[in-house]
């Protein structure tokens, strides 16, 4: 490689971005009809309170732990609209989130495997990591 390709090589790869980054943990014991529609209310909240206290707004990654009885089927919010018109897709808030189903796994991989991946999945973006916000429904679900 000329130096030239070399130094174009080193900006591409070692920018590093700061970014402030949220992870929302929501665990279910069931599949809701509509996930994304509880993690879009959570969601608002988060960036509500960082904005009612003056607080640069945040990437919001969710991350779902499932330990219900059937498969989790995994669509996206759009798909929940059954509009088959792809053209009224720019309107739809579009974000995904991840899935971890427990049902898999032992006491001891949960903590070894499941939490600390999920934790890797986000952190190993070379983003820095600011907050974590565990949301519990009150009900158990």
């Amino acid at each position: 490689m000329g130096a030239e390709v070399i130094k174009a090589h080193d900006r591409l790869f070692k920018k590093v971005t700061k970014v402030k980054i949220s992870v929302l943990y929501e665990h279910k014991s069931y599949k809701p009809d509509n996930e994304y529609l509880q993690l879009l209310r959570y969601m608002l909240s988060i960036w509500e309170f960082q904005t009612t206290n003056k607080e640069e707004l945040s990437i919001v990654i969710p991350v779902i732990f499932y330990h219900g009885k059937g498969k989790w089927k995994h669509k996206s919010f759009f798909d929940h609209l059954n509009c088959t018109d792809k053209g009224l897709q720019k309107f739809i808030p579009d974000f995904s989130y991840i899935l971890t189903d427990l049902r898999e796994y032992s006491d001891s991989q949960l903590i070894e495997e499941v939490f600390k991946s999920n934790i890797n999945k986000v952190i190993r973006c070379n983003y820095e990591f600011y907050s974590v916000y565990l949301l519990y429904d009150g009900d158990g679900k």
